[in-house]
């Protein structure tokens, strides 16, 4: 994403479940219920009340396995504190935060697909 933009628009998520969460060496990808996922591939932390439950990075891995508390947590919010910061507030008190590497891309979103049934 080379920076996050201030009005970077993700309404869509707003009331949208996170569904899934994938885990691989070097990225993390949450997908929600409306397929829209958002991809970290260089640090995040998971927070409950303020507190950090979890941190990631594609040096360290999971730090606990707490982020597990974000699944089929609803969105409620989100925000840009700077530009290299996004946060997804989630129901009963979690946010996620994703961090930005300054030299490189390491934030995507992915947004919703229609589905195609056969």
């Amino acid at each position: 994403m080379y920076g996050v933009p201030k009005d970077l628009d993700l309404h869509r998520l707003r009331g949208v479940e996170l569904h899934m969460i994938w885990v691989s060496r070097y990225d993390v990808q949450f997908v929600f219920y409306d397929s829209t996922r958002v991809m970290a591939m260089h640090e995040l932390v998971v927070r409950r009340n303020g507190a950090d439950i979890s941190t990631w990075s594609s040096e360290r891995g999971w730090s606990s396995p707490a982020f597990q508390e974000l699944l089929h947590e609803m969105v409620i919010s989100y925000g840009v504190p700077d530009e290299h910061t996004l946060t997804i507030q989630f129901g009963r008190g979690h946010e996620l935060v994703i961090r930005e590497h300054e030299d490189f891309e390491s934030i995507q979103i992915i947004p919703t697909n229609p589905h195609v049934v056969l």
